[in-house]
């Protein structure tokens, strides 16, 4: 899911080459995981305890069910949330900012 949102921008604007871009550096430094049961049912208790958007539930629930240590999401919303497994949940800024 994650990789199909971030080439639907590019994609919408005409620009492919770009969309395949972003997919390349996504897929090249990160795990791609599925949503199973675990995902599924991770995903039913976050949005029993929240009000955390469809797609990011299904998100957070993947990362969570894969032991995702960092969490990173431009989503203000999403950065307090405390989510089983998933150790922290910051913007882009603060993970570039641990890059050393």
């Amino acid at each position: 899911m994650t990789l199909g949102e971030i080439m639907a921008g590019p994609r919408r604007e005409g620009q492919e080459s770009l969309a395949q871009q972003y997919k390349a550096a996504l897929t090249q430094t990160a795990a791609i995981v599925p949503f199973d049961e675990r995902a599924a049912d991770l995903y039913a208790t976050i949005r029993a305890q929240t009000r955390v958007r469809q797609p990011d539930g299904i998100q957070l629930a993947c990362a969570g069910a894969h032991g995702v240590e960092l969490f990173v999401t431009n989503d203000d919303k999403l950065w307090k949330l405390r989510v089983p497994d998933v150790h922290f949940i910051v913007s882009i800024e603060t993970a570039l900012s641990l890059v050393p």
